[in-house]
C-alpha cells in the first residue's frame, strides 16, 4: 500500500472486519437476522437473544457497525 493508498483509504483498507476479529459474537446471519427483525423485537430483546449490549444491536440498524454485511 502507498502513502496515497493509506493517506486516502486509512486503516479502513487493511482492518479486519466481522467474524476475522477474534472476539466477535455476531456473524453474517445474525447480522442479516437483526436487521430483518422479522418479528419486530426491541433492541434490548434483540440483545439478549443474540448476547450482546443493546447499543451493538442499534449499531447494526444503523449501519455503524458491520457495515460491510448487506
Amino acid at each position: 500500500m502507498t502513502r496515497f493508498e493509506y493517506a486516502q483509504w486509512g486503516a479502513r483498507a487493511i482492518a479486519k472486519r466481522g467474524t476475522a476479529l477474534p472476539h466477535a459474537r455476531l456473524d453474517e446471519g445474525a447480522v442479516r437476522a437483526i436487521r430483518a427483525n422479522v418479528k419486530g423485537l426491541t433492541a434490548r430483546q434483540l440483545a439478549e437473544q443474540f448476547g450482546v449490549h443493546f447499543r451493538t444491536i442499534e449499531k447494526v440498524r444503523a449501519g455503524e457497525s458491520w457495515g460491510h454485511v448487506r
